[in-house]
């Protein structure tokens, strides 16, 4: 990895846009022409969609133009979640980029976590169970500077509802053996993801760190450091 004192600047990250999103929705975009994601009123919204952050069938977590698709080197256990992962900047805005942990990151960053599960194990790519989706939305106006809200996927699949309290799903699947597997889930109220992110009494973006991005990943068949591709 380089040395670090740029700054990583929305039209830069949009630019790898294309590679992830195939990475993840298993089709490319590269043809869309690009849009900005803007706010149509005050933060948060009842519904995901709402956010314009996908574009498609919303299971496809195929991301708009300047959401940008980002992955860890260390990722936390969550009974078994896969998850995407997805960062917003407001237009013409830029992170304040550094070798140590602490991203500045502009007001109204939103850090985007969606969690799911395949139906059958043995196939991890294949058809998924959506459960919830996590948002933390850069906020100076609240004394921890972050707030944290969390969508709860309905049983169609369609829509993800905000959410505040807690949930306790139960997730039937088949599993590496080819059994009927079924096993308990717990979404988080508003209020555990303030405690979890909270470290050394300061609300931190944890993901979005450089020893968390600064990793190697696959661009076009070469592997490269995942920062210094940003």
């Amino acid at each position: 990895m380089k040395k670090m004192s740029k700054v990583l600047e929305i039209g830069a990250l949009a630019a790898v846009i294309g590679f992830f999103a195939a990475a993840i929705s298993g089709c490319g975009s590269d043809e869309q022409p690009i849009e900005q994601v803007k706010p149509k009123g005050p933060l948060p919204y009842e519904t995901l969609s709402e956010y314009e952050f996908f574009t498609g069938k919303l299971t496809d977590l195929s991301p708009a133009a300047n959401v940008v698709p980002y992955d860890v080197a260390s990722p936390l256990w969550s009974d078994g979640a896969g998850k995407a992962r997805f960062i917003v900047l407001p237009e013409g805005q830029k992170i304040g980029f550094h070798e140590g942990e602490d991203w500045e990151f502009p007001e109204g960053t939103i850090i985007i976590k969606s969690f799911f599960f395949p139906l059958d194990r043995r196939e991890p790519e294949g058809v998924r169970r959506h459960i919830e989706t996590r948002l933390l939305v850069r906020d100076s106006s609240v004394a921890e500077g972050w707030t944290g809200h969390v969508y709860f996927w309905n049983d169609e699949q369609t829509e993800a509802i905000r959410v505040i309290a807690g949930k306790k799903v139960t997730i039937d699947s088949i599993d590496e053996n080819g059994k009927d597997f079924s096993q308990t889930y717990l979404v988080p109220n508003t209020n555990q993801c303030k405690n979890c992110h909270t470290r050394d009494d300061v609300y931190r973006a944890l993901g979005v760190t450089t020893h968390q991005v600064n990793r190697d990943i696959n661009v076009g068949g070469e592997v490269k450091n995942q920062i210094d591709y940003l």
